[in-house]
């Protein structure tokens, strides 16, 4: 009995693992691991493939970053690279060092001068 116990704790463990790792969940986002890339879940199960290179950002209201400012966000711990700005001050950033996604979006959005990541 013990053995059948001890497997089936195993068994959960490892199960549960998996599936964090498959699955994530950011503020009120859904993403699923499938088949080596990461999908956005939309509310009716339509999934839309992340970009795992590039990742957008929007300043505060009225915020211009002084080219100090600028240097650190592009030189964190990530390496970060500006693609492309819009008139509406998007501003997407390539991902250089193939970090993982979601640890970039975590350190751009605890940035108080950024609005949305």
């Amino acid at each position: 009995m013990k053995k059948i116990a001890v497997l089936f704790y195993i068994f959960i463990t490892c199960y549960s693992q998996l599936f964090a790792q498959d699955v994530k969940f950011i503020e009120n986002m859904t993403f699923e691991y499938e088949n080596g890339h990461w999908y956005k879940i939309e509310g009716n199960k339509q999934k839309f493939k992340v970009d795992e290179e590039v990742i957008t950002i929007k300043l505060q209201e009225n915020k211009s970053l002084s080219n100090e400012e600028y240097d650190r966000l592009l030189n964190s711990k990530f390496q970060l690279e500006e693609i492309r700005r819009n008139k509406h001050e998007h501003i997407d950033l390539k991902i250089c060092d193939k970090s993982d996604i979601f640890s970039v979006y975590e350190y751009l959005n605890n940035i108080s001068y950024i609005a949305n990541v």
